[in-house]
Order: C-alpha cells, then structure tokens, then sequence
C-alpha cells in the first residue's frame, strides 16, 4: 500500500471542492474506491491527497425530487438494487447495479465512480447513458447538470482530465 498521502473528509462538497483546488490536481476523490486503490497499489495514479466524500450528508442518499431520481455520488451499487422505488419503477438500473462485480464489491463500488471512471464493460455508465441520466458537475466556479453522455470522450477518456495541447 502507498504512504505518505494524505487522507481528507470534508463536511460539504463545497468544502471537497476548495480542498480539490488547493491540492492544485494532486488529490483524487475517494467513495468507494474499487478502481482507485488498485490504482494507487498498482503505481498507475500517484495523489498526494485523497478526498474521501463518504462522510459528506446526503452524497450515500437516493432521492425523488421533481419527478427525477438523485442518487448522490456516494451511493453504492447495493444501495441502488436496494432501493424500493427504483426496484418498481427503474428495473433497468437495478439489474445494471446487481451486474457489477460480486456482491462484496457492490456493496463498496459507487455508480458515480463507475461513470467517472469510462470504461468500456461499465454497466453503470451505459445505463445512466442509456436513461438519458445526467450528472452534476460542481467546480469552484459554480455547478451545473450535464448529460452523462457529454462526458465521455473514449474509453477511460474523460474530457475533464485530459491533458492541455
């Protein structure tokens, strides 16, 4: 395992948003960190801060608000086979969360990481893509919903990290 990185929880996204600035792009997000820690352990990303959101209110919630489904980015794919409303009247979800992985991992693995993360066999982006989902996005200048699909750029190619040309 790696050492020397320091490990954050802020209270708010705001607060995760100032801390991802102030680490100047050496900090990675932190939730359920299924494709992150082999990443760390595998030498493929090397942060000096990880910014775990697990402990941020209402980011572990699945809610209806205005005839739209909100899952926070803390919600995990049991979280999401589990809840009731999205088992009666979202099935297409619910059979995507129960296809990732084995349960253990399912049980820790967030959807918003498996759309953030673009790969190809992500059944939880191709859903989201497939259900017209769309993310919010929040930087220091402000936040704002998007469409999932506008997100992508090719496989684990995600337009907000690719190198300056």
């Amino acid at each position: 395992m790696t050492t020397g990185i320091s490990y954050l929880y802020p209270a708010s996204v705001t607060e995760a948003v100032a801390l991802l600035a102030d680490w100047d792009g050496r900090a990675r997000i932190m939730a359920g960190g299924t494709d992150l820690m082999p990443a760390l352990q595998q030498g493929r990303c090397a942060p000096a801060c990880l910014v775990d959101v697990t402990r941020i209110p209402s980011l572990d919630l699945v809610e209806v608000r205005d005839g739209f489904v909100v899952a926070g980015a803390a919600v995990s794919f049991a979280r999401l086979q589990s809840d009731p409303f999205l088992r009666a009247r979202v099935p297409a979800l619910v059979e995507a969360a129960a296809s990732v992985a084995a349960a253990p991992l399912q049980s820790v693995a967030t959807w918003a990481g498996n759309i953030a993360q673009a790969m190809p066999a992500a059944d939880g982006a191709l859903v989201a893509v497939a259900l017209q989902a769309e993310a919010r996005v929040v930087s220091a200048a402000g936040a704002r919903w998007v469409a999932v699909d506008s997100l992508y750029c090719g496989a684990r190619l995600q337009p907000w990290i690719l190198p300056a040309r």
